[in-house]
């Protein structure tokens, strides 16, 4: 994509909105297929990896002159900030940004998961069997 596109955009994006699909898919009664936990955490770590593996890719195809040095990878969720209704919500808040903003965004952002998820440990076995 880099080698033969490259030269007809500087911004790049790799999966759109993942939070949007895999959550509606998978957990909610939105789109199908069948609702299913294991399945909504297969998916999210394998968009992950989709994410990595297009970062590296995108180094290297800078390296090699197929983009220019300014070209930017980017990242497109659609979270929204919360907005805390009244005093004593400030858990609720923090729940929601752990759950729609770091759990989506620091796979691509850091490389890892969130450390207060701890029912990532419990995943791990999921994701490659």
């Amino acid at each position: 994509m880099f080698q033969y596109l490259g030269k007809y955009s500087n911004l790049w994006f790799v999966n759109d909105e993942n939070s949007t699909f895999t959550l509606d898919a998978y957990l909610n009664d939105y789109l199908p297929p069948p609702k299913n936990k294991t399945a909504f955490a297969k998916s999210i770590h394998h968009l992950n990896l989709s994410a990595a593996i297009t970062k590296q890719e995108f180094v290297l195809a800078k390296q090699k002159g197929y983009l220019a040095n300014d070209a930017m990878l980017g990242i497109d969720h659609d979270w929204a900030p919360p907005y805390q209704l009244r005093e004593g919500d400030e858990a609720a808040v923090e729940k929601y940004n752990q759950w729609f903003k770091n759990f989506f965004l620091d796979p691509n952002l850091k490389g890892t998961y969130p450390d207060f998820f701890p029912m990532i440990r419990r995943w791990k076995h999921w994701f490659y069997n």
